[in-house]
């Protein structure tokens, strides 16, 4: 039970870690003053590089041109759920875990909606960097040179997303049957 405790905090972690990484992406290529997206795009991107979880968030969340306040709420949810997982985790979780299989469980069954959550999310990241992708192809370079070149960059970045989509399960090898 401990060993899947352990996993799930892992797998969390590096979920979250591809959820930013794929907020590096998407950002320079919705924050911007430019006629053009990709005008500047690599000046842009090297100003998201150092940027943590929680300013990567509230960029996204000043990029959302219908703001609410449950988005809100779920952005800072995410957020405050990495940083006690990353730093606090045995303070808030460490005693309960230890306790008993049923304090066990239910710390694994936190992680597990906290996987979700970022799974959920990071999904909605890609599919909106996987759309921008797809416009370039089809507007920007439509009946250039390089459109070809791009229709396979749009390509593998579809496959990419399958793979990760379909390998990112909620279970781990070691859960019980």
């Amino acid at each position: 039970m401990i060993r899947t405790l352990h996993e799930r905090v892992g797998r969390n972690i590096i979920r979250t870690q591809a959820l930013e990484s794929s907020l590096k992406t998407l950002l320079p290529f919705i924050q911007h003053n430019e006629e053009h997206c990709l005008a500047g795009l690599d000046e842009r991107r090297k100003k998201f590089i150092r940027k943590t979880l929680g300013e990567l968030m509230k960029g996204f969340e000043a990029s959302n041109k219908s703001p609410s306040e449950q988005f809100s709420a779920y952005l800072a949810k995410i957020v405050t759920d990495r940083n006690n997982l990353v730093h606090h985790f045995h303070q808030i979780h460490g005693g309960t875990a230890a306790e008993s299989i049923m304090g066990c469980r239910e710390v694994i069954d936190r992680l597990d909606h906290q996987f979700n959550d970022v799974k959920a999310l990071e999904r909605i990241v890609s599919e909106i960097l996987l759309e921008i992708l797809r416009a370039l192809r089809d507007i920007t370079f439509a009946n250039t040179e390089d459109y070809e070149d791009f229709a396979v960059l749009c390509q593998k970045f579809e496959t990419a997303l399958a793979k990760i989509n379909a390998t990112h399960c909620t279970k781990t090898l070691h859960d019980p049957a």
